[in-house]
């Protein structure tokens, strides 16, 4: 477990600003209150999944952003972004679309945005678009997702009002029409 601390601490030591990694290792070793506690529980679940990438793209990546300043400031934002995190799961989404954005399938735009919005959201909601996979549209008539949390995640910013379906005779309710955004491909796509 020391080497992986060890190893952890040497890839944060590039994005951290040099007066706070002695900090931020000691908070994970040593908690000392109950938000050092959680924060340890949100970095741990963070860092869980990027160990999934290579030493090679890591490199890459500290390569890639060659200004220190820009390095650490986005270490800075990207702490923030955890503990700004209310389930220790959203850690894990987060981590993922690190990983997205450290392979450059993501932009560092979007990355945080995203991350924003999963942060606005209620974790289990996210599982609805999932409901996607097999539909373009969903009406909130359907019984495909529940209203209310088709409701949520277009005011959390990953699916779109398409507009209203009046219904039908053939005892069809009707409803609002859904589709998914690229926002919540994205998230629905790393569940």
């Amino acid at each position: 477990m020391k080497d992986k601390f060890n190893e952890i601490e040497r890839f944060l030591e590039g994005i951290l600003p040099d007066s706070k990694i002695t900090t931020f290792m000691k908070i994970i070793k040593f908690p000392s209150t109950v938000s050092d506690f959680l924060f340890e529980i949100k970095i741990k679940r963070f860092l869980s999944e990027i160990d999934r990438i290579t030493q090679g793209k890591k490199d890459k990546f500290m390569k890639k952003i060659k200004n220190k300043n820009d390095l650490k400031d986005l270490g800075f934002k990207l702490l923030n972004i955890i503990n700004d995190s209310d389930d220790e799961n959203k850690c894990v989404l987060i981590s993922r679309l690190f990983i997205l954005f450290i392979e450059e399938k993501l932009n560092e735009r979007d990355f945080f945005r995203i991350s924003y919005l999963i942060n606005r959201s209620y974790y289990k909601d996210l599982f609805a678009l999932k409901s996607f996979s097999n539909h373009n549209t969903i009406c909130t008539g359907d019984s495909i997702a529940d209203k209310d949390v088709l409701e949520s995640l277009f005011s959390y910013g990953f699916i779109e009002n398409r507009g209203i379906d009046g219904g039908n005779s053939n005892l069809n309710s009707g409803g609002t029409i859904y589709s998914i955004n690229r926002y919540g491909i994205i998230v629905r796509d790393i569940l």
